[in-house]
């Protein structure tokens, strides 16, 4: 499934907002469309040094976080869980 230009730039305002709601210390991202998923890439602080971490990610779900709270919480809990290692605020 190609992905457009504007479809993109959603993806990445909606996973800007669930980064922050995370509440992460400092970070840094990018997304990536793959064929049929987006591949989320995060570099987070650690106690000593940076991280990167991986994360696929549903397009179908990340759309939906937008308008229910039971997808926005599936990702924030998948998401914390993946990123626990990385400091928080």
């Amino acid at each position: 499934m190609p992905f457009t230009t504007q479809d993109l730039s959603q993806a990445r305002t909606d996973c800007a907002a669930l980064l922050e709601a995370l509440g992460l210390a400092t970070y840094v991202f990018d997304l990536e469309p793959r064929e049929r998923r987006w591949e989320l890439q995060v570099e987070c602080a650690l106690i000593q040094g940076w991280q990167r971490i991986v994360l696929e990610v549903d397009p179908g779900l990340l759309a939906r976080s937008r308008t229910e709270p039971a997808a926005r919480e599936r990702l924030l809990a998948d998401w914390q869980n993946r990123l626990r290692s990385c400091r928080y605020a």
